[in-house]
C-alpha cells in the first residue's frame, strides 16, 4: 500500500493519529511525514528522535514542530531542543529509568486519551 494511500484512509475514517519520532533514521520517511503530518492530533518525539526529525527536516524544519519531545532527553541534542522549546514545544524530562523513552511517550500520549478522551498536546 502506498503513503498515499494510507494518508487517504486517515483522512476519510476521521480517526485521530499520533505519531511518535524514535531515534531512528527517517530517511525515506520525510514524504509520509510530510503527508500525515497535518492530520496528527499529536506529534510526540522519544529523546533523540527529536534530532532525527530536526535533522531530517532541514530548511523547512519550522513547519514540522512537534507537539512534545518526552524522555530522560540523554540523547537530544541542547541546541534541539531549544530550538523547539522556542517554537512551541512542550518538553517533558522524565528521568527515571525503568523505562524506555518509546514506552514514556507512550503512557503519555495515553494520558492525553484519558484525561479528555481526545488526542490533545
Amino acid at each position: 500500500m502506498s503513503l498515499r494511500v494510507v494518508h487517504k484512509c486517515l483522512q476519510s475514517k476521521g480517526d485521530r493519529l499520533a505519531i511518535i519520532i524514535c531515534n531512528s533514521p527517517l530517511d525515506g520517511v520525510e514524504v509520509f511525514l510530510k503527508q500525515v503530518w497535518q492530520s496528527c492530533s499529536v506529534v510526540v518525539c522519544a529523546d533523540g528522535g527529536s534530532n532525527r526529525l530536526y535533522d531530517t527536516m532541514g530548511t523547512i524544519r519550522s513547519s514540522y514542530i512537534p507537539h512534545v519531545i518526552c524522555g530522560d532527553l540523554d540523547s537530544a541534542r541542547a541546541e534541539v531542543i531549544q530550538f523547539y522549546k522556542d517554537k512551541g514545544s512542550k518538553i517533558m524530562k522524565i528521568d527515571e529509568q525503568d523505562t524506555t523513552d518509546l514506552t514514556k511517550c507512550i503512557n503519555h500520549i495515553l494520558e492525553l486519551i484519558c484525561i479528555d478522551n481526545r488526542l490533545m498536546p
